[in-house]
């Protein structure tokens, strides 16, 4: 793994403009991104000025080798939506699209919950031909948006979190039942879960670490009276996959001011945060700060503001032996890789365009709140 040390606290940050290179791409949000080989796939979200959802399903495609973005049009596309999740896996070779919200009809406004349609189907999309196919969705979730998502060595797709529509609100899932669905055998199944309840949430961003641990970060919970959400109180949790216990870790740092509609990105064993609001009161105030959290020693995690590739991979100095797993949420060929730091930068670059649609979308529509919304989409983890 190559990439640049970099200070959190100093401009040192190697960010990359790609503001020339996305002139084919307008202003979007409540897209999901997801990384297969070297190419970045934006799938669904709105577009430019739109204040509904487009009827069919259109993508984009960022090739980071060759810095040059493509709109892809497929026959019988699904339907679009917005607040969905994505993920690849590299073993079936497929990309799984899930959840998400679309309007009832082209009058109504995605501020409205009563009048969105919310899809219960698996959606399975072949990167490589752009054909669409759909997966079960018997015994799956209720209809609901905003998950975080992670893909588990064994091909199970967990989902976390979320929220439904409930009376012109919404209602956030319990985090002690998670759904699962497997990729190898096209079923759903659940998965209890024991130890800390953490709080039910939305928007949040999860990572799955080479020992098996799943972070959770961020995510707000809101209901009728507060359709943005506000963040949850124990914004870090984590969920051990060997048992499917949650616990709340030991940090022995000052953690960053409560946020929300974070991204967060897995390199190595840090875990780094960027972008979202920092909260004022109800309201948030956007923010283009990074931050990092050391996970490599389980029972003390550590907020930093140095990056050191070579300290991202330091084995863990632990008593006990962790299962050897992997995360694949996205695999980057060790022989055609691009620069870490690169795709860092590109990986930001496309946040801050579906950023910056959010928050002019979420402005016409709860300006009287004085609230702008940063979408919290999901921004795979890199490795």
């Amino acid at each position: 793994m190559s990439s640049k040390p970099f200070k959190t606290s100093d401009s040192s940050l190697p960010w990359v403009n790609l503001t020339q290179l996305s002139q084919i791409l307008p202003p979007s949000s409540f897209s999901t991104a997801t990384l297969v080989g070297n190419k970045i796939f934006l799938i669904g979200g709105l577009y430019g000025n739109d204040s509904y959802i487009k009827s069919n399903l259109i993508f984009y495609i960022f090739d980071t080798k060759n810095q040059t973005w493509s709109q892809i049009f497929t026959i019988n596309p699904p339907a679009n939506r917005i607040s969905a999740t994505s993920i690849y896996n590299p073993k079936t070779g497929k990309i799984y699209f899930f959840g998400g919200r679309f309007n009832s009809s082209d009058t109504t406004t995605t501020s409205d919950a009563n009048s969105m349609n919310y899809p219960l189907d698996m959606i399975i999309l072949n990167p490589t031909n752009y054909q669409w196919s759909k997966g079960s969705s018997f015994n799956g979730p209720s209809g609901r948006d905003d998950q975080a998502v992670v893909l588990l060595p064994s091909g199970l797709i967990l989902y976390i979190g979320g929220r439904s529509p409930n009376n012109g609100g919404y209602i956030n899932p319990s985090m002690a039942e998670l759904y699962a669905y497997d990729t190898n055998n096209d079923t759903w199944t659940t998965k209890t879960t024991k130890g800390y309840n953490p709080s039910p949430r939305g928007s949040a961003q999860a990572v799955l670490t080479d020992d098996g641990r799943i972070i959770v970060y961020g995510g707000v919970n809101g209901g009728a009276s507060n359709l943005l959400g506000l963040p949850v109180n124990d914004v870090l949790v984590v969920l051990d996959t060997e048992d499917f216990s949650w616990s709340l870790p030991s940090v022995s740092t000052t953690p960053p001011p409560l946020s929300r509609y974070q991204t967060i990105t897995l390199v190595g064993y840090y875990v780094i945060v960027a972008f979202g609001q920092i909260m004022s009161g109800v309201n948030g105030i956007s923010t283009s700060n990074v931050y990092i959290l050391d996970a490599k020693n389980k029972s003390d995690y550590k907020w930093i503001t140095n990056f050191d590739p070579k300290e991202a991979k330091t084995p863990l100095q632990t008593n006990t032996t962790a299962p050897q797993t992997s995360a694949t949420n996205i695999t980057i060929p060790q022989a055609t890789a691009p620069n870490i730091g690169l795709i860092i930068g590109i990986v930001i670059g496309i946040v801050i365009i579906i950023a910056i649609g959010s928050a002019f979308i979420w402005y016409r529509y709860f300006r009287s709140n004085h609230v702008i919304l940063i979408s919290g989409d999901n921004v795979e983890n890199l490795k």
